[in-house]
């Protein structure tokens, strides 16, 4: 059976072997308290480590250590994609809410414009009514005038001396 189909037990008692120091190094969490409240026996030389295991467990470490490389680098790459990310963010909403006080801008500049353009309407309607109204009273005045010399009895013309 290859090392990668072994279970984990297998593979530790591969490794380390099956005495008491080979579970301590293997890490057994089911027998942790056990090996603690015991005292540790004086190693044997059946009980050391093979090349093999040394190997094998070497190996390992390379993994984890590459697997912790990987890892490290996927969360920076994480990271720093977040950062972009927040950065377009913030910089999307400043531009539109720069192309609102633009807009804002625009929009203010227009109406006040409007305002003027009301303001001048309004202003030369008046001065039209205020001139013909002007011209109706000089009208009114010239008729007036016609009226009461047409009324009043003719003057006698004044004689030749």
């Amino acid at each position: 059976m290859a090392d990668t189909q072994q279970t984990p037990a297998a593979r530790r008692v591969r490794a380390y072997g099956d005495g008491m120091i080979g579970w301590r190094h293997a890490g057994d969490q089911s027998t942790r308290g056990a090996i603690l409240n015991k005292p540790t026996p004086t190693a044997t030389p059946s009980a050391l480590p093979t090349p093999d295991a040394l190997r094998l467990a070497l190996a390992e470490v390379r993994d984890l250590q590459r697997t912790a490389i990987a890892l490290r680098a996927a969360l920076e790459t994480a990271q720093q994609e977040r950062q972009r990310q927040v950065q377009d963010a913030l910089a999307g909403a400043h531009n539109e809410a720069q192309q609102l006080r633009d807009t804002i801008a625009a929009l203010r500049g227009e109406l006040e414009r409007l305002a003027l353009e009301h303001a001048d309407a309004l202003q030369q309607s008046a001065s039209g009514q205020r001139a013909e109204l002007g011209q109706l009273h000089d009208t009114i005045r010239a008729l007036r005038g016609a009226l009461e010399a047409a009324a009043a009895p003719p003057r006698p013309r004044p004689r030749p001396h």
